[in-house]
């Protein structure tokens, strides 16, 4: 373990003790829409219900609070970060700066005004998600989604460097008005620094990196399962590369139907093929592949000495109890039932 981080590794344990269990999770999901607020308030986020429930209307207020929880947990976690773990955590954290921009142009380009996106935003009062590397405030996303349009928001941008990565982009964008190429180009820059900020770290980092390329992988089978389901068989450019499954491979996968792929994807995911053949969503493909993987490197680290494998642990639960929350508060405000409702939820498959 590194030496700077042993005496905040007793804090680190100490502050997963406020997860929310599998069996809380589970009684949430099973209570009706009014019990939701009421059951959180008997748990830690009791501070953000009270300081927040009253600022925006429902439904975006718990979309608020539970944002503004995992802040305020993954900022625990940035506190208690040896040196040597910051770049990559750093790295791995910008993954909410693209989620919020990706959020505000996509509102943007669909004309949604700044009162329905700004709820959205992966941030707690004026910090963002990824406070450690000094990136966009809540006070900037505020400014963005004030912007005219999308070309000045990727201008506004540049200074972060996504602008950048955007604007080479930007003449496709002018002539097809779609923004995937550019959200493409954005996920390409974050994983390849997310790669490199591993290379010259403590000699230890093999499992963070064993994690970012089943990422990787993830995020290309869910591409191919896109480009099958909408029927586009052609074409290339778009699968990420530094993962297990070469990209040649991941592209002569788009040539088949979505039950061939069985053999195609490293994961035991039945299930997900079964959902799909009634009811045709992706999510279930993606909700699976999360399982599995969240499942494996939880296990994997939570036994590993090292302080890097041990802060991506509490992270990793962070975000798991996040989005478990969010889609049960979804799943009760639209009525959601059934398989649909259930493949959402990953807490129940990892402990």
């Amino acid at each position: 373990m590194d030496n700077t981080f042993t005496g905040k590794y007793g804090n680190l344990r100490a502050a997963s003790l406020n997860f929310l269990s599998k069996n809380f999770i589970e009684e949430l999901l099973k209570k009706e829409q009014g019990d939701f607020i009421p059951s959180l308030s008997r748990t830690n986020y009791k501070h953000e219900i009270d300081r927040l429930i009253n600022m925006y209307p429902m439904p975006d207020s718990v979309e608020v609070i539970i944002n503004s929880h995992m802040v305020g947990s993954l900022s625990n976690a940035y506190a208690m970060m040896p040196p040597l773990a910051r770049d990559f955590v750093r790295a791995y954290s910008a993954k909410w700066d693209i989620e919020n921009i990706k959020g505000i142009l996509s509102a943007k380009a669909s004309g949604y005004e700044l009162s329905q996106t700004e709820s959205f935003l992966v941030v707690q009062q004026n910090n963002p998600i990824s406070t450690i590397s000094g990136s966009i405030t809540a006070q900037q996303y505020s400014e963005m989604l004030g912007l005219g349009g999308v070309e000045e928001i990727i201008n506004y941008l540049v200074r972060f460097g996504y602008g950048a990565i955007m604007l080479k982009s930007i003449d496709e964008y002018r002539n097809t008005r779609d923004l995937s190429s550019m959200f493409l180009a954005l996920d390409m820059h974050y994983y390849s620094n997310l790669l490199q900020s591993l290379r010259f770290y403590n000699g230890d980092e093999w499992q963070a990196s064993a994690f970012v390329r089943e990422l990787i992988d993830w995020k290309n089978i869910i591409s191919v399962i896109k480009a099958t389901s909408f029927g586009k068989h052609e074409g290339k450019g778009f699968a990420i590369g530094g993962g297990n499954i070469r990209e040649e491979h991941i592209y002569t996968m788009t040539g088949k139907e979505i039950q061939s792929l069985k053999g195609d994807i490293p994961y035991e995911i039945d299930w997900a093929f079964e959902a799909y053949k009634s009811d045709p969503l992706i999510i279930y493909f993606d909700s699976a592949i999360k399982r599995a993987i969240y499942k494996k490197y939880l296990k994997m680290f939570g036994s590993s000495p090292s302080s890097l494998s041990y802060i991506m642990r509490f992270i990793l639960r962070c975000e798991i109890e996040r989005d478990d929350l969010r889609s049960i508060w979804l799943i009760k405000h639209y009525g959601i039932k059934g398989l649909r409702a259930e493949s959402t939820i990953t807490t129940s498959y990892i402990e």
